[in-house]
């Protein structure tokens, strides 16, 4: 099924049942869903075909590796969704609930940026923010440096170390074209150091 999985018979069976569903709740329901997956793409929008065929034609695609479309395997139709009462017991099937996490809180080693609480600004990069010809750097800083604090795995700060200019500096990204450089002062403070276009910072 490699790069035509929407074939796949499976899917029209997830829909019927879907259907099968929709037309005991309401009119409404029952004509929504009838539209939504007559509109889906392939297998998706067989779901009124009769359920012995489909059921036969997953059997061929899932038993004897056969490509969509193929002939059902009428010989075994009557085993497709025979499971034993004693088996249907709600205890032998529980259900998980996963929840999304960073890959740094379960991937071992992972590198972990020290945190940040507080940052302050260098002498130097607050004279640079005064400047008047300098107003949209010090808009895009006065935005990156709540996002840092409040979440340093931020989506699109790329923060990282700068081993090139110390041990203890990191580089942020406030945009495309600028960057700006902190030194961790330890305990979750920082000071930012540097602050500029790419070519300014060395970053080609």
């Amino acid at each position: 099924m490699r790069n035509r999985k929407s074939h796949f018979v499976e899917e029209a069976l997830a829909n019927r049942r879907a259907y099968e569903w929709a037309k005991k709740q309401s009119v409404g329901l029952r004509e929504f869903a009838h539209d939504f997956m007559s509109l889906q793409p392939n297998a998706y929008a067989r779901f009124e075909e009769p359920k012995q065929v489909l059921s036969g034609e997953w059997l061929a695609c899932a038993v004897d590796l056969m490509p969509p479309y193929s002939s059902p395997r009428v010989d075994i139709i009557s085993w497709v969704g025979t499971i034993p009462k004693d088996l249907l017991r709600p205890a032998l099937c529980p259900e998980y609930v996963i929840y999304p996490q960073k890959l740094s809180s379960w991937i071992d080693p992972a590198w972990v940026p020290p945190p940040v609480t507080t940052i302050t600004e260098s002498p130097k990069v607050i004279k640079k923010l005064q400047d008047p010809k300098e107003s949209m750097l010090a808009k895009k800083w006065a935005t990156t440096k709540p996002r840092l604090i409040e979440d340093r795995f931020s989506n699109g700060l790329g923060f990282k170390p700068w081993p090139k200019e110390g041990p203890n500096i990191y580089s942020v990204k406030l945009d495309a074209g600028f960057r700006a450089h902190l030194e961790n002062l330890g305990s979750g403070h920082w000071a930012a150091i540097k602050i500029g276009n790419h070519k300014e910072m060395g970053h080609g």
